[in-house]
Parts: structure tokens; C-alpha cells; sequence
């Protein structure tokens, strides 16, 4: 009796893209470093990651991702990074000098964007101003308040860091009443021209922080 033997071969094709573009990057997510928290002016404390996947959900290697500051004047350190094998890239933002929100947007061509938003603290304090800086007063007794601000660096709001102390250069013009609030009262003693200072420490208590107003009496 004879045996026909059939050997059929069978080609399994598999991890390959079709003609249907299956392998193809269909999505930008984030992975991490959306929403956390930073100071102006400073890299954040973990980098931005995303992810670049399939339809179905698979990581894409090898894709360009373009990253751009949209909001906050930060920058970064690379304007274009590569996927790696799990689908995922990522860059290292250092955030811009005011507070205010900043976002930045990663973005695959053909693709929606992915964007992180981070709203910084300010630094730390570094700048006092008296406001206002200068005035005039016309009559003996007239007073004036005057109120200390405080800022960082770059001229963010920060709270007040040490004790003021107020100072007129010339008492024969103006002298000083704090005894009610924290503000500063000026008052008229005579005609002439004073410099009021304002004077506080720096966070580290390593130096002082002054700013001068002046202030004329004219009668």
C-alpha cells in the first residue's frame, strides 16, 4: 500500500505591521510628572514622561517626540527626544520665573498633544519694597502709612519673613508711629525732605534686606 505523505508549511507572520497600519504610534499619554509640585525658576523635581502606543495599546519605539514650553517662559533641556522600547520618553523642565501657569506639550506628528501643567511656589524672599516709595505731605501733623511688601528674586509675593524695622534718617521732618499696626505711620514734623528706611533679614539670616522711601514736607 502506498503512503502519501502531505507535509504542509504554514507561515505565521506575527509582530509585523499590516497594511492596515496597526503598529503605527495612535496615542500620546502622560506617565508621570503632570501636577507636581515646584518653585519658580528651578527644575522640577521628577522629569515629564510619556508614553507613545498602538490603537492597541502597545508601546511604540523609536518615535520622535517633540517637546515646547507653551506657557511660563520655563525651558528644557531637549526639544526632540526618542521613544525607547516601552513606548516612553521624557525631558527635564525647568519652570519660569513667575507664578503663574506653566505648560508644556509633548507632541507626536499627526497626533493630539499631550500637555503638563504645574503652577510653582515663589522662591525664597529676598527683595523688600515700601510702598509707596515716595510722597508729600503738606501740613504739620499730616500723616502718612507706609507698608513694606515682600518678594523673591523675581518679584513674586512671598510672606513676611523676620521682623521690620523702620527708621527715619531725618526726625526733625518726619517722625514714626508704629504703635497700632504692623504698617508704618509717618508723620509730618516740619518743612523739608526725610528718608524713611525699612529694613528685615534674609531667610538664611545671613544678610539685610533695606529699601528706602522718601518723603517731603512742603508747607
Amino acid at each position: 500500500m502506498r503512503t502519501r505523505k502531505i507535509i504542509v508549511t504554514v507561515l505565521l507572520l506575527a509582530g509585523c505591521a499590516d497594511s492596515t497600519g496597526s503598529s503605527a504610534p495612535a496615542a500620546v499619554t502622560i506617565v508621570s510628572g503632570n501636577g507636581q509640585t515646584g518653585t519658580v525658576a528651578l527644575v522640577v523635581p521628577n522629569p515629564l514622561v510619556v508614553r507613545v502606543a498602538t490603537a492597541g495599546g502597545d508601546g511604540v519605539q523609536g518615535v520622535a517626540v517633540s517637546w515646547a514650553v507653551t506657557a511660563g517662559g520655563g525651558s528644557l533641556d531637549a526639544a526632540s527626544t526618542v521613544t525607547g522600547a516601552d513606548g516612553q520618553a521624557q525631558v527635564q523642565w525647568t519652570l519660569g520665573p513667575r507664578v503663574e501657569a506653566q505648560t508644556v506639550t509633548a507632541t507626536v506628528q499627526g497626533l493630539p498633544p499631550a500637555t503638563f501643567t504645574l503652577t510653582p511656589a515663589p522662591g525664597l524672599f529676598d527683595r523688600i519694597a515700601i510702598v509707596p516709595d515716595s510722597a508729600d505731605l503738606t501740613a504739620v501733623n499730616q500723616t502718612l502709612v507706609l507698608r513694606p511688601s515682600y518678594t523673591d528674586a523675581h518679584g513674586n509675593a512671598v510672606a513676611q519673613p523676620a521682623a521690620v524695622v523702620w527708621t527715619s534718617l531725618d526726625t526733625a521732618v518726619v517722625k514714626l508711629d508704629v504703635s497700632v499696626t504692623r504698617d508704618l505711620l509717618a508723620v509730618a514734623v516740619r518743612g523739608g525732605r526725610a528718608r524713611v528706611v525699612a529694613r528685615t533679614r534674609n531667610v538664611a539670616n545671613t544678610r539685610n534686606v533695606a529699601d528706602t522711601a522718601v518723603i517731603r514736607v512742603r508747607l
